[in-house]
């Protein structure tokens, strides 16, 4: 049997994410889709792995190198739709059956061959696909309306799942298309050559369980990342969001004392907070606050938008936020206990890491320079300032902030260190598991970020020495450091922090 992985698209659908990164090479558990792809179909016996590349193709050949795959590799030279990357696939001399497999989906039933099928799912929008009608009282194909504009009277849309016993019948059919240039929206459509396959070798509809990796949204919801916060309850309705917890009512209560106590020129750059509820009965607690309606800065600095432009603005309207924060001043004890949780936090890490001599000297260190820095740093403090907590309005220009510590008063480097893990160290990209790993590698998918990371470096040295920016950074380590042992669900996030921390402090070192 021949199996054929049709991926040359360009992954207009994921945004910025897609110009980057060839859509069929993203990560899923772990993994390259594309992996994923070839592994089922060998586990159907299929040894004829054909993959059908045009955007990136250099790069995803590197990847399957990296996993030690060597299918036959085919490029679409011309982006001119599925039939026509079948029909490069094919060889006229082809006489095997043939499955193909689109390459933005996973398929997640078992197939049998018994007879030339194609898959479907059902959707309550007929117009965004191309839709399968089967003869009453039948599993077998009467007809495909690609796109139609009205009412097919039928909710079965194909899903990219496609079996013919006869790849000799399915060349020549989708040859004919091409010398006649049947094109349907510009392109060459497999549904033009399944109905002419069809009136040869009947061809079954089949339902198969699959996850659809088409768009951005639904790759980000199929990947299902989890979550060292996973405590964590939240709930949207009519404009407003819940967030509640069972085992953590008391962070609950900080955050919502937080929102209500700090000063109000502060409280402009927070949702608006409508109510707060201790629910008797399972013991849960919660509040409700305002919706906002604006991507948060990790959406836009892993997917959407990196351009020097975009993040100058963002940058310039964080500045106007930490202004706001550091006329309020307190004296306190807050980077003392950090040192003391990093400490504790040491003590749960696996002992060869716990008896590093990189993690003995950076304690040693951390404490001498917060006993030097700790009484200039006083200042109002959100205390979780990284780019998954802060939302940014393209329109008012402005920053909104969520989740915060709980603490009203802290370091004003904190801030600054948090805001630092997510611009230069990767931290989003970990956390969310944008990354590939084989026996002997990780390849983290981090493309593309230099301007962001030189608007943030401009926006620190506006505002901090050097000396300042240092101490940051030494603050910045004992983030990853201390982040280890809540990921216990991610033995890969664990080492990834772990070698970003002793990475930071050879910097700091080094200066």
């Amino acid at each position: 049997m021949i199996g054929i992985i049709p991926a040359a698209g360009k992954g207009t659908r994921f945004k910025e994410l897609g110009k980057l990164y060839s859509k069929t090479i993203l990560p899923y558990k772990g993994k390259p889709l594309l992996i994923h792809q070839i592994e089922y179909m060998e586990s159907h016996g299929i040894t004829d792995v054909r993959v059908v590349l045009g955007h990136q193709a250099e790069e995803t050949e590197k990847i399957l190198k990296i996993y030690g795959k060597n299918p036959k590799i085919v490029i679409q030279k011309e982006q001119a739709g599925l039939s026509h990357a079948i029909f490069c696939a094919l060889d006229e001399k082809d006489e095997d059956s043939v499955l193909i497999v689109l390459g933005d989906i996973l398929p997640q039933d078992r197939l049998d061959f018994k007879k030339d099928f194609i898959s479907y799912q059902t959707v309550p929008d007929f117009s965004r696909w191309c839709m399968a009608k089967e003869i009453d009282g039948t599993d077998c194909l009467e007809a495909l309306f690609d796109k139609p504009q009205e009412d097919p009277k039928t909710h079965k849309a194909l899903s990219g799942i496609y079996f013919f016993k006869k790849s000799d019948l399915l060349y020549n059919e989708i040859r004919k298309q091409i010398d006649n240039n049947e094109r349907v929206a510009k392109e060459f459509q497999i549904s033009t050559a399944i109905v002419e396959y069809n009136k040869s070798f009947p061809i079954s509809l089949r339902e198969v369980a699959i996850k659809d990796f088409g768009t951005l949204e639904e790759y980000l919801a199929n990947r299902n990342v989890s979550s060292s916060r996973c405590f964590n309850t939240i709930l949207e309705k009519d404009n407003c969001v819940t967030k509640s917890s069972f085992e953590k009512g008391q962070k609950i209560l900080d955050e919502w004392t937080w929102f209500n106590m700090v000063p109000e020129d502060i409280k402009t750059f927070c949702p608006k907070m409508y109510s707060f509820k201790i629910d008797d009965e399972d013991l849960s607690v919660s509040y409700k606050m305002e919706k906002i309606f604006a991507p948060t800065l990790r959406e836009l600095f892993l997917f959407l938008d990196s351009s020097k432009e975009t993040w100058t603005e963002i940058f310039n309207a964080i500045d106007k936020y930490l202004d706001c924060e550091h006329e309020y001043k307190i004296k306190n004890d807050f980077l003392k206990a950090v040192v003391e949780k990093t400490e504790s936090r040491i003590n749960k890490l696996p002992v060869e890491w716990r008896k590093d001599l990189t993690v003995q000297q950076f304690l040693n260190e951390f404490k001498r320079e917060v006993s030097l820095h700790e009484k200039s740093d006083y200042s109002l403090m959100h205390g979780d300032f990284c780019f998954s907590n802060i939302f940014y309005d393209f329109t008012k220009k402005q920053i909104y902030v969520i989740d915060p510590r709980g603490q009203i008063f802290g370091s004003k480097y904190y801030e600054y260190a948090k805001l630092m893990h997510s611009a230069l160290y990767d931290y989003d990209f970990i956390d969310s598991e944008l990354y590939i790993k084989t026996d002997n590698d990780i390849v983290i998918y981090n493309n593309g970020k230099d301007e962001v990371r030189k608007a943030f470096s401009a926006f620190l040295s506006s505002r901090l020495t050097s000396n300042e920016i240092k101490f940051v950074k030494l603050v910045c380590a004992s983030l990853f450091l201390s982040m280890i042992p809540l990921h216990s669900h991610n033995e890969t996030n664990q080492k990834l922090y772990f070698e970003t921390f002793k990475r930071i402090y050879k910097e700091y070192a080094n200066e």
